[in-house]
């Protein structure tokens, strides 16, 4: 009974100072997010990527990537051995003993969770009321700070026309509730103005969520039968455009991919944009998924002098393609990071976002500059 007292009064006495630290983080610089995808830890050798590896200091917000939906509508652990038995979600949210001023948000969806079971938990009071109260019940016992919701996407995939305001009316509660905790909200959506129009009510979101995150990326998808764009500029400023109609300009966040698309080519003389591709290109030695590659080992490729790059302007996108193969990858550089975050001081924006922590460089042998992170830190913090 003792050694409880103790330790519940350690951890009061812990709560308190970062209560006041906290006091002295700034109110009005602009929002970094920061995705961690919690599959990361099972990458290939250096490839793989802890909690022990994230920077707390990087980023404003970090979001743990990702919960989903149970069967009986309530918000579910997806692996339970990294969240729970290795303490992943502990060891996420512990990181702001580091950092007080930062802010853990654990990430509901992606693009395997689908629509459907999302569309019957929207649609009716009661289940919607059922999952708010799972919610808060897990992000209090882990100590998060706020849910992120990744549906992709109301009324597409599976989903139904009545997402559009069944969604808007769960934010709805679901922010009532989260603010009687002081517990942020936020939401990604794709990079699609069609989808806009289809899935989401933008008044309702702009009353409800603290954050809008723009996923500005997979333009081209991995099973596209033509090479294309990743995250091309001139689309990004057509979404961003058609949100901040209804949405203040200082909840849209901008995010940006620590990663790049690869392409096996058709035909080695064929190697521009739209032109067609036999199908995925090869597997990274540490990502180990196909047509998908981190930040160091795209640079590992394009540094290699084996390769054409080159740049276009308008897409503030560049690609790459092997001068004897059919090697062909789409990618960002430094210099794009640099404009993109001066476009989001430009639009007056409330930040930008980056997926994922996992992907940029963080190892030693991987160069350890966090490359990505702090090129969009340099300019949006600069003053």
């Amino acid at each position: 009974m003792k050694a409880q007292f103790i330790t519940l009064l350690l951890v009061s006495l812990s709560c308190v100072w970062l209560a006041h630290a906290a006091d002295d983080c700034p109110t009005n610089q602009k929002a970094l997010f920061c995705y961690f995808a919690n599959w990361a830890i099972y990458r290939n050798d250096i490839g793989a990527f802890t909690t022990n590896d994230i920077d707390p200091s990087l980023c404003t917000h970090l979001i743990y990537a990702f919960s989903g939906l149970s069967e009986y509508g309530g918000i579910q652990s997806l692996d339970s051995y990294n969240d729970v038995t290795r303490a992943g979600f502990h060891n996420f949210t512990g990181l702001k003993a580091q950092n007080p001023c930062l802010k853990t948000l654990l990430a509901i969806g992606g693009w395997n969770e689908g629509s459907r079971k999302y569309s019957v938990m929207v649609s009716d009071q009661r289940y919607r009321e059922a999952f708010i109260d799972s919610v808060i019940r897990l992000l209090v016992q882990y100590d998060f700070d706020g849910l992120d919701f990744d549906w992709e996407y109301p009324s597409e995939r599976g989903g139904v026309a009545a997402d559009k305001q069944n969604f808007g009316l769960l934010l709805k509660e679901l922010k009532q509730t989260l603010s009687k905790w002081d517990l942020l909200l936020t939401i990604a959506v794709p990079m699609s103005t069609y989808i806009l129009s289809a899935a989401y009510d933008t008044t309702a979101i702009n009353a409800a969520v603290d954050y809008v995150l723009i996923m500005g990326y997979d333009y081209t998808p991995v099973n596209s039968q033509v090479t294309g764009w990743l995250s091309p500029q001139n689309e990004i400023a057509a979404t961003v455009d058609a949100w901040i109609k209804t949405v203040d300009s200082s909840k849209i966040v901008l995010g940006v991919p620590a990663y790049g698309r690869s392409f096996t080519l058709d035909n080695s003389n064929q190697n521009g944009i739209g032109v067609a591709v036999a199908g995925p290109g090869e597997a990274g030695f540490y990502t180990g998924e196909p047509g998908f590659l981190s930040y160091p080992e795209i640079q590992s490729k394009v540094q290699s002098g084996l390769y054409t790059i080159v740049k276009d302007s308008t897409a503030q996108n560049y690609y790459a393609y092997r001068k004897s193969g059919l090697d062909w990858i789409c990618f960002e550089t430094e210099e794009t990071y640099t404009y993109k975050a001066n476009y989001v001081l430009s639009k007056n924006l409330g930040g930008a976002m980056v997926w994922s922590i996992d992907t940029d460089e963080f190892r030693h042998e991987l160069n350890s500059t966090f490359a990505v992170t702090n090129t969009l830190r340099k300019v949006l913090f600069a003053n």
